[in-house]
């Protein structure tokens, strides 16, 4: 896009923009400890990402997702528990010692070894010792059986770290955006001020003038009255915007998290012109990228996960039991290691509610919970091409309004320029004058307003895209080209 005529006035603007602010920071800093500390927007931005109190909350966030994803893995870990018990009674005492290891696999199969050695002596023998090694597979079928089931803690584990990094990485989007619009503010806020302060040394020159020539008879009272007024409109004027600029100085030490009585001196801003893709491309470019519609797609995937998982709650609960021990017994300490013995079981065993009303009506909850993700698809993918295009017309409509206030402030610089040069001849009247100044200082904040703007839009339509942040391919969407 064409920003010629932008582009001729801003560095002018730019120049006075930077001694202004050392000015204003200087101003600022007054009462406090901290001297004014240079900063441009790639160091602010840099400084927010790693500082940014919200950012830093979020990450603990992420943190404790990611411990809570490495506890449920924990289920198919191999554990380890004692087999020890000592049984004191009346006519009898027992001591046992052992360990039992088990091992869970993905399909449900649990698998147990165990060992132990024991001695039971009643009141009146020499005591029974015995040794047992045993290996016991217990398979659940139907209900429980397969990955799907087994698995199901992990993938939700998963999802919700998933959810967590994305909520991160969108929050960062969110803070960057944040930084480049308190930025820009303080800018314009910046430039105002100056501003002000020209407006303020223009009417002070034409008030005495006014009041020279009131004296003269060539200028009346109410010549004086309206200079005055507008002198003090440009006080005013001028306290408002250090005010304003000073507690908008405070947010932005706020979000790069730094404290609040730190000033900086906001380095210029270079003018953005960038190159924005056509409305359906831009549309396709943040179905690729945006974190929300991924997730919204994850959502739906988990849905449907468990509306198969509630099917299968319906299924009987039954399990498979095999054991087998090898043991050894006897009189003496050494007979319990021998396991010249061996005993076999195989059994069913089932806890199933016959009627499942509650597994059924829970599968048909999770039936419309699948609907609903379903739908929520379709209409996050309609938010987000409305979006995309009203950014884009946005920003387009931004650039418009640059180009025709830059051509305003030129022709109303020009002006105010000629209406002083002919008071000053005496071949016009302060009328002129106050009239151009309100129209040369209308104009101004208008291109100011315009190109804060121009560049805050340019961050928000790489919000919208999905693309102000580089993130790793697996947490973007997985989507088909069209």
């Amino acid at each position: 896009m064409n920003l010629k005529l932008i582009i001729n006035i801003a560095p002018l603007i730019y120049c006075l923009q930077f001694f202004a602010l050392i000015a204003i920071a200087d101003v600022d800093s007054l009462g406090t400890d901290s001297a004014p500390e240079e900063i441009d927007l790639t160091q602010a931005i840099e400084r927010a990402l790693l500082h940014n109190r919200s950012i830093a909350l979020s990450a603990y966030s992420v943190d404790s997702s990611t411990i809570s994803a490495e506890i449920a893995k924990t289920d198919f870990n191999l554990r380890l528990f004692p087999n020890s018990a000592v049984t004191v009674g009346e006519k009898n005492q027992a001591l046992s010692a052992g360990i039992r290891a088990v091992k869970k696999l993905s399909w449900g199969t649990e698998l147990a070894l165990s060992t132990s050695v024991s001695k039971n002596k009643m009141d009146d023998d020499a005591g029974l010792y015995r040794g047992v090694v045993s290996v016991e597979i217990n398979q659940p079928l139907f209900r429980n059986f397969g990955k799907l089931v087994n698995r199901e803690p992990i993938e939700q584990a998963n999802s919700m770290l998933m959810k967590g990094r994305r909520s991160f990485e969108m929050m960062k989007a969110d803070v960057i955006v944040n930084i480049v619009e308190t930025y820009t503010d303080l800018l314009r806020l910046s430039r105002l001020i100056v501003s002000d302060s020209q407006s303020l040394e223009r009417m002070n020159k034409l008030y005495r003038l006014t009041k020279a020539r009131e004296r003269q008879g060539r200028a009346t009272r109410v010549d004086s009255l309206r200079v005055d007024l507008q002198r003090g409109q440009a006080e005013v004027r001028q306290k408002n915007n250090r005010e304003i600029h000073l507690s908008r100085m405070k947010d932005f030490a706020e979000l790069l998290g730094s404290e609040p009585d730190i000033v900086f001196v906001i380095k210029p801003l270079p003018f953005i012109d960038d190159e924005i893709p056509a409305s359906k491309q831009a549309v396709q470019i943040g179905l690729e990228n945006r974190l929300d519609y991924a997730q919204v797609l994850d959502d739906y995937s988990d849905a449907q996960r468990g509306t198969l998982i509630a099917k299968r709650q319906t299924l009987p609960s039954l399990s498979l039991i095999t054991r087998f021990e090898q043991f050894g017994e006897g009189e003496r300490n050494s007979d319990a290691s021998n396991l010249d013995d061996s005993v076999w079981f195989v059994g069913l065993s089932t806890d199933s509610d016959l009627l499942k009303t509650r597994e059924h009506l829970a599968s048909q909850q999770k039936m419309i919970n699948e609907a609903s993700a379903e739908q929520r698809v379709g209409l996050i993918a309609l938010l987000i091409s409305r979006q995309i295009q009203q950014e884009l017309s946005r920003y387009r409509r931004v650039i418009c309004e640059a180009e025709i206030a830059a051509r305003n402030f030129d022709l109303a610089n020009s002006r105010a320029k000629l209406a002083r040069r002919l008071f000053d001849l005496g071949r016009g009247d302060n009328f002129s004058v106050t009239d151009s100044e309100n129209a040369y200082l209308d104009a101004e904040n208008r291109l100011l307003l315009a190109q804060s703007e121009i560049s805050v839009n340019a961050f928000r339509i790489r919000r919208a895209l999905g693309t102000l942040i580089e993130t790793p391919k697996v947490m973007k969407p997985n989507v088909v080209k069209q």
